[in-house]
């Protein structure tokens, strides 16, 4: 129940952080102000007035953790803190980390950069279809033969 309060208290601060990325510019009239007040007030209710002690520094860990979830949905797949990434439904229908190479993470980066995805990572033939199973085969076969690996195909 905790972890509940913590999430959406770190949800409503994340769009808080987001609201308030520029707030030096903002003005007491502003719409964006007065979210970003609304937003400072549930931060201090959930500090202040939580029946057990909250952390804000967690609480706002949470915040900044939900508003990046929230904006880039994939960034809470890719841990490069910690060099592992999620996979959801892998082998066997489990979901598990696994290690992320630097070489990768650079690769991710700049995929990411260029082509700016939305729903998927990586899109089937259309932008924000999920891409096929064989389409994913046939790219480790192809990468599989170039590197001149005769074992192990799929």
């Amino acid at each position: 129940m905790r972890n509940k309060i913590l999430w959406r208290g770190g949800l409503l601060l994340s769009a808080g952080v987001a609201l308030g990325m520029s707030i030096g510019t903002l003005l007491p009239g502003d719409d964006a102000y007065k979210s970003l007040k609304k937003l400072e007030d549930a931060f201090l209710v959930i500090t202040q007035r939580y029946v057990e002690d909250v952390d804000p520094g967690l609480l706002a860990e949470t915040a900044i953790e939900g508003m990046l979830a929230e904006l880039d949905p994939h960034s809470v797949y890719i841990d490069s803190e910690q060099m592992r990434i999620r996979v959801e439904q892998g082998k066997g229908r489990k979901d598990r980390y696994t290690i992320l190479p630097q070489s990768t993470l650079e690769l991710l980066r700049a995929y990411y950069r260029f082509e700016h995805p939305i729903h998927y990572l990586f899109n089937g033939r259309h932008r924000g279809e999920r891409i096929h199973e064989r389409s994913i085969q046939g790219l480790y076969e192809l990468a599989r033969k170039k590197a001149g690996i005769t074992r192990g195909s799929i």
